[in-house]
């Protein structure tokens, strides 16, 4: 059985039990917020200065000894209001303590040399899980595209074709999120995009690809800030549900 509203985070596993209700699954993160001012082409350029401070831990990088790993980022790095940020999920939180006690003061991003400071530590401990109502969300620099669908994608005559083209990748993109935070799916995800930004073409592992900005309505809840799609762990992705004010991100 579902739960109806997000104020059931307070329930306790033993009236779950005596409900015959079905425990939440939930996921753990660090949200940490940097004093440092970024634009988004500089966020590659602060993941390559972290994973050095991090004297290459293979969670801040992605990568196995044979190369590229394609399991879900559990760190994450963003650009939230402004400022670099990164996110830590799950077990990679144990490794965090290599940010929160680094010896240097500095970071180069670039030919830049910028203070580290981290402002704000922001933990959470999120309920992800199918409900029977979808959120909205907005979803920034979106890569839904790889090079074998990518040509499907422009053979495509109409927008609305394009539209659910592009709303299944998302539900599988959602899917490949949930799995990689290790939480089971027993219902169907759905996705609706209710509002889709005209692409750009940006560069992503030395390909062109196209990226969107969306808004969208899932009926899985999303903690803000983790990222669906290809390129999480660059920034792209990221999602964050609607409100009145938000930050740009």
């Amino acid at each position: 059985m579902n739960y109806n509203t997000f104020n059931n985070e307070h329930r306790s596993p033993e009236q779950d039990k005596e409900a015959g209700l079905r425990p939440p699954q939930r996921v753990k993160y660090l949200l940490l917020s940097l004093s440092m001012q970024i634009r988004p082409p500089e966020i590659d350029k602060l993941r390559g200065a972290l994973i050095r401070m991090t004297q290459g831990d293979s969670y801040y990088h992605n990568h196995q000894d044979k190369g590229f790993s394609y399991r879900y980022p559990l760190v994450q790095y963003k650009r939230i209001g402004g400022h670099g940020a990164v996110l830590v999920i799950g077990e990679a939180i144990e490794t965090v303590g290599k940010l929160l006690n680094a010896t240097s003061p500095t970071l180069q991003i670039g030919e830049t040399t910028v203070p580290y400071e981290i402002q704000r530590v922001t933990p959470g401990n999120a309920i992800v899980q199918v409900w029977n109502h979808r959120f909205a969300y907005h979803l920034r620099r979106w890569l839904p595209l790889n090079k074998a669908n990518y040509e499907e994608y422009q053979q495509m005559t109409s927008m609305a074709e394009k539209i659910r083209f592009l709303e299944n990748i998302m539900v599988g993109n959602v899917l490949s999120f949930c799995k990689g935070v290790g939480v089971e799916l027993s219902d169907r995800v759905e996705c609706v995009i209710t509002q889709l930004s005209e692409p750009r073409i940006t560069h992503y592992k030395n390909t062109a690809l196209m990226e969107f900005d969306a808004e969208m309505e899932c009926n899985v809840s999303i903690p803000d800030y983790f990222g669906i799609g290809k390129g999480v762990s660059h920034g792209h992705g990221t999602c964050v549900k609607k409100r009145e004010k938000r930050e740009n991100i």
